[in-house]
């Protein structure tokens, strides 16, 4: 179950970033788009919340 919480909320995360960088027009660099993976940069934004709510 947190595992899974995990990984909800960090798409989330990503999901929401993607959005903001298409909203401001910027591009971090000219590598092509991973898609749907997800970074472990998406994870630790969400770590503490997790850990507060279990």
């Amino acid at each position: 179950m947190f595992t899974r919480e995990a990984v909800l909320r960090a798409n989330q995360a990503r999901l929401a970033e993607e959005f903001e960088r298409q909203e401001q027009g910027l591009q971090e660099d000219d590598a092509e788009d991973e898609g749907g993976v997800l970074d472990t940069q998406h994870l630790e934004n969400i770590s503490g919340v997790l850990v507060l709510d279990f």
